[in-house]
């Protein structure tokens, strides 16, 4: 998953309460946004906890477990910034190189290279056109399903071709693009980095169109009346509704369904106060037949 705004998407899964397609993208992402509203690494672990509490039901399964990775990923990102970046221009020099693999695989796999080094160039001004994307990530964002051999095919080709090269060392499978020109004109700007491929084939004029909810580039029907991505055309929101409290009288907003709700948050907590004192008190009286045994 390539995020090329982590400030927004960081606002986006806080307000959908939800971890996205990786949950530990998710959480170092969030980690760095925590810490740039001032947060120390305590409060950050803390609303780490809260946000897994609500958007991830795994985490109720083994806390012990998320609360250690939420502790490593606090560490790991209390020194790092929010990457943010409007996307990446593809030049016409790239666009006619990619052009002359002639292949609609190989093309929808050098499109996405091209953009991953593109944008690591934004994040990093030495990184000089490499992609340490994991293989396997390269082709689930270029929408390439095949097995692993088929992915070291297609990588070959890429490489026998003279558009990338893997670096000298032996075990380090990141690759280089040759062919990022930005001295060429500038002909397209590329936003969303969910499905590069399909990004690919739309810019070659394949019938694709963007889920009108959003944004997501999808195939569209031979009717060419499609509007939705399966998600959004399945996703039905849930109605509200208002509730008075029963106690200060205030109104707040519930799930329509939610027929427990009838006291604002603050009351709420008044009240199991207010229960939690009644317990302990009844705790501490003795009991009648306790008090007949004191008798004798």
């Amino acid at each position: 998953m390539i995020v090329i705004n982590e400030n927004e998407y960081a606002q986006i899964r806080i307000k959908n309460k939800d971890v996205g397609d990786n949950v530990y993208t998710t959480l170092s992402i969030l980690a760095k946004y925590y810490y740039s509203q001032g947060m120390k690494r305590k409060a950050v672990c803390v609303e780490l906890q809260n946000f897994l509490e609500v958007a991830y039901p795994k985490y109720t399964m083994n806390k012990s477990y998320w609360t250690e990775v939420i502790e490593k990923t606090a560490n790991k990102n209390a020194k790092e910034k929010l990457f943010e970046s409007d996307g990446v221009w593809i030049t016409e020099n790239e666009w006619e190189k990619i052009q002359e693999l002639g292949n609609r695989t190989l093309g929808k796999l050098a499109f996405t290279l091209l953009c991953i080094a593109k944008i690591n160039n934004q994040k990093r001004k030495t990184n000089n056109n490499w992609v340490n994307t994991d293989i396997k990530e390269i082709f689930k964002i270029a929408n390439i399903s095949c097995g692993v051999d088929m992915r070291a095919k297609h990588i070959g080709a890429i490489i026998h071709s003279g558009l990338a090269e893997f670096a000298k060392r032996v075990e380090n499978l990141n690759l280089k693009v040759l062919f990022v020109n930005e001295e060429s004109k500038k002909i397209f700007f590329v936003n969303d980095f969910r499905d590069l491929g399909n990004e690919y084939l739309y810019r070659t004029g394949e019938n694709y169109i963007r889920c009108a909810e959003c944004g997501r580039l999808i195939k569209n029907n031979k009717y060419r009346n499609k509007k939705y991505c399966p998600t959004c055309a399945a996703y039905n929101p849930q109605e509200t509704k208002q509730v008075k409290c029963i106690d200060c009288g205030k109104i707040i907003i519930v799930n329509a369904l939610n027929n427990k709700t009838c006291r604002c948050d603050d009351c709420q907590k008044e009240k199991r106060k207010a229960d939690d004192r009644i317990r302990k008190r009844y705790k501490s009286t003795p009991t009648s037949s306790q008090n007949s045994a004191q008798r004798f």
